[in-house]
C-alpha cells in the first residue's frame, strides 16, 4: 500500500512540475511581447515628436525668414533615397532633406533622443535613420501629406 502512494505522489509533483514550466514559458513570452511593444509605443511616439517640433520650426522659419531655425544638415537626394528605398517608401525629389543628429535634436527641444532623423521641413517628412523598423516590421515614417509651398 505505501509503494501505491509513492507513485501517486510521484505522478503529482511531475505533473505540477510540467505546469508551472508550461505557465512560466507563457509568462516569459508575455513579457517579451510586452517590451517589444513598448519599445514600438516609444519609437512612434518619438517620431511624432520630432514631426511636431520640425513643423513648429518650420513655421517659425516662414514667420521670420531666419534660414538658422532649420536645424540639421543638409543630406544629398541619393543618401536619402538609399534609406528610403531600404525602407520601401517613396520620397519627393525635390525637396531638400536634413540630418538630424542628438545636437539639432536638442536644439528642437527633444534631449532624450537616442536616434538620428532625415527630416524635410517643408512637408513634415520624418525618418528614423537609425532604427528603420519596428518589431512588426513596419517602418519608421512619416509624413503629413501636404506639401507646403516655399
Amino acid at each position: 500500500m505505501l509503494k501505491e502512494n509513492k507513485g501517486i505522489t510521484l505522478i503529482a509533483l511531475i505533473i505540477t512540475i510540467i505546469v508551472l514550466i508550461i505557465i512560466g514559458a507563457i509568462g516569459v513570452k508575455a513579457g517579451r511581447d510586452s517590451i517589444r511593444a513598448s519599445k514600438d509605443n516609444r519609437l512612434w511616439t518619438e517620431l511624432d515628436m520630432v514631426q511636431h517640433a520640425i513643423m513648429e520650426r518650420y513655421t517659425k522659419y516662414k514667420l521670420t525668414n531666419e534660414q538658422q531655425a532649420l536645424v540639421g544638415t543638409i543630406k544629398e537626394y541619393s543618401e536619402v533615397k538609399n534609406i528610403a528605398d531600404e525602407m520601401k517608401v517613396t520620397l519627393p525629389e525635390q525637396l531638400t532633406y536634413y540630418e538630424l543628429r542628438r545636437e539639432e535634436l536638442k536644439n528642437l527641444g527633444l534631449e532624450e533622443s537616442e536616434y538620428e532623423y532625415i527630416v524635410n521641413y517643408d512637408n513634415g517628412i520624418v525618418i528614423n535613420s537609425k532604427e528603420k523598423f519596428t518589431n512588426k516590421g513596419e517602418a519608421l515614417y512619416k509624413d503629413t501629406g501636404v506639401i507646403i509651398n516655399k
